[in-house]
């Protein structure tokens, strides 16, 4: 308990100091702070996973590791020429995409195939709902763009209405909630992301929706010791 709890404070400390480069624009520093920062989360799965290896705890610990490189190839982009930039952030949404897939694969794990029409009928609904209230926000000109945008986001929402899936299913265990919050947190974090890569945000509104992000790959890491 101590390590996990000492692993997860310098992942917060390295997450502040990331932020902190990022907003004074030292995008190198910021790209180290920022793989540093994720493998915290990686290590704490790692850690926690050492104890009792399971397939639950396989497809989190994968998970982990896509959100690590999906982290460092984000921040990349800022370092490369221009028109490689897109690539690289390309292959860092390919990268968060592998992740929810094995975060998906975790849940099924712990549900069975039961959650799959309760996950089908949420993801729909809460997707709807979504895409029809960011549809006027969201600034974004390039129809194809917005298409990419969307499909991203509906991924998202599909991990989270299977941890949601699951709470209905097989009840309110704190490993259960966990992975809500969790999942909860990681679709609002994306849906700012995709939000303020588009429009202008105040640092504060950057550094909430940063540690929004982080605590939701805390709190999903933390499953494997429920």
């Amino acid at each position: 308990m101590v390590i996990s709890l000492l692993i997860i404070i310098l992942g917060l400390v390295l997450q502040s100091l990331f932020i902190q480069s990022e907003i004074d624009g030292k995008m190198k520093a910021a790209v180290v702070l920022k793989g540093t920062a994720s493998f915290m989360f990686v290590l704490l799965g790692g850690y926690l996973l050492s104890s009792k290896v399971t397939m639950f705890g396989d497809f989190i610990f994968k998970g982990l590791i896509f959100g690590m490189i999906g982290d460092i190839l984000l921040n990349l982009r800022y370092l490369v020429p221009k028109q490689k930039a897109l690539s690289v952030f390309g292959l860092g949404v390919l990268s968060f995409t592998i992740g929810h897939a094995f975060y998906f694969s975790a849940i099924v794990d712990l549900g069975g195939t039961g959650i799959f029409l309760w996950t089908l009928l949420l993801a729909i609904i809460i997707s709807i709902a979504i895409m029809l209230l960011i549809k006027k926000h969201l600034p974004i000109d390039k129809k194809y763009v917005r298409v990419f945008c969307y499909i991203y986001i509906a991924i998202v929402v599909v991990m989270f209405s299977s941890a949601l899936s699951l709470v209905i299913t097989k009840g309110a265990s704190i490993k259960n909630l966990s992975f809500l919050v969790g999942a909860f947190l990681f679709l609002l974090s994306d849906i700012f992301t995709v939000y303020f890569s588009f429009s202008d945000a105040s640092n504060m509104q950057k550094a909430l929706n940063l540690y929004t992000y982080y605590l939701a790959q805390i709190l999903i890491a933390l499953t494997l010791a429920l």
